[in-house]
Order: structure tokens, then C-alpha cells, then sequence
């Protein structure tokens, strides 16, 4: 579980509210934001969290959603750096296929 002042207006929501949410609450409340197709309040409410916490949350998710939500952050090449190195390449299999279709 993490401890984040977690902005739930960026997702959508009307009020700011200091909580402590888990990564799986998290991670339903970002699908629903990138299924909306609204990438803005996505990449604001996960600019509050470490890269490392970003990297458990959209393991937790599809993978097109976490996919989606990934390209938008400009942080992303930070964010690959957390995994264990087996997950790293992994990742590079997958956007290697991706990118070159």
C-alpha cells in the first residue's frame, strides 16, 4: 500500500482529498480515466506518485490501457529504469513489437 496526497479531482472527482489508497484502488480509478480517453487527469494524478510505485500500478492493469497511459507520461524513460531487469526486457520485446508494425 502507499501513501500519496492523492488528487482525486484529477481523476475526475470534485474534491481534494489527503488518503491513503493501494495500488489496486489506484489502478481501477486510472482505467476508468484512460478507457474515458481523458489522458490529462490521468497523467496528473499519477504525477503525484513515484516512478516505482507507477511501475506496480499498471502492472495491475491491461496492458493497451497501461500502454496508453506510459506513452502520454514524460517521464516513462525513468520509469522503466524500477523493474527487475527480466521485466525490463520484457518490456523492450513488447514495444519493439509495437513500434515496428
Amino acid at each position: 500500500m502507499i501513501l500519496a496526497l492523492f488528487y482525486e479531482y484529477s481523476l475526475g472527482y470534485l474534491e481534494r482529498r489527503d488518503k491513503v489508497m493501494n495500488n489496486k484502488d489506484i489502478s481501477v480509478k486510472l482505467s476508468d480515466t484512460i478507457e474515458r480517453q481523458d489522458f490529462k487527469r490521468a497523467i496528473d494524478a499519477v504525477q503525484t506518485l513515484r516512478p516505482s510505485d507507477i511501475v506496480d500500478i499498471t502492472a495491475l492493469i491491461k496492458p493497451k490501457i497501461a500502454r496508453q497511459l506510459l506513452q502520454q507520461l514524460p517521464n516513462r524513460s525513468t520509469i522503466f529504469a524500477y523493474p527487475d531487469t527480466d521485466i525490463q526486457g520484457t518490456f523492450a520485446s513488447v514495444f519493439l513489437v509495437l513500434y515496428s508494425r
